[in-house]
């Protein structure tokens, strides 16, 4: 699967807790002490390959699903064609070079990479992260992934 800057699997960023049960699977609730997650699972057909199955874990405020994080368990993932899986990702420092050589800007960080001006997160070879703009204000989102120096 090769992500881009757009959420092109069905889960509606945005949508409601609702809408989005609908849309998948499978899915629980995670009762966490700073809020409630989504978790589900996503079953996708690519065509003449085999079915994937995608984990899906999502915040939820005021009813709206506000993420939408992918967890890898999938060979051969990418994110604009530069590899970001379990099997064929770089470190972080080698995945912002790709990503940077492409024309992203990247906040390289020691566990994740942050796209600001597409509120993605991407944590190489373990899930990528989409952010709802509508929700988030961009110093919001930086504020709740970029680490402190």
């Amino acid at each position: 699967m090769n992500f881009t800057t757009r959420l092109e699997l069905p889960f509606q960023l945005g949508g409601t807790v609702e809408e989005n049960i609908n849309l998948l699977d499978d899915h629980f609730f995670n009762n966490k002490t700073f809020g409630t997650d989504l978790e589900g699972f996503l079953i996708t057909d690519p065509g003449d390959e085999q079915e994937e199955t995608w984990k899906i874990v999502s915040i939820i405020e005021d009813g709206k699903c506000v993420t939408a994080r992918f967890d890898f368990d999938n060979d051969n993932v990418t994110f604009a064609d530069v590899p970001i899986g379990p099997d064929n990702s770089g470190s972080e420092e080698e995945t912002a070079a790709s990503l940077r050589a492409q024309g992203f800007e990247v906040i390289a960080q020691k566990f994740s990479l942050v796209l600001p001006e597409h509120f993605i997160t991407i944590e190489p070879g373990l899930n990528l992260c989409y952010w709802d703009r509508n929700h988030w204000t961009l110093e919001e989102f930086l504020e709740e992934t970029v680490v402190p120096e």
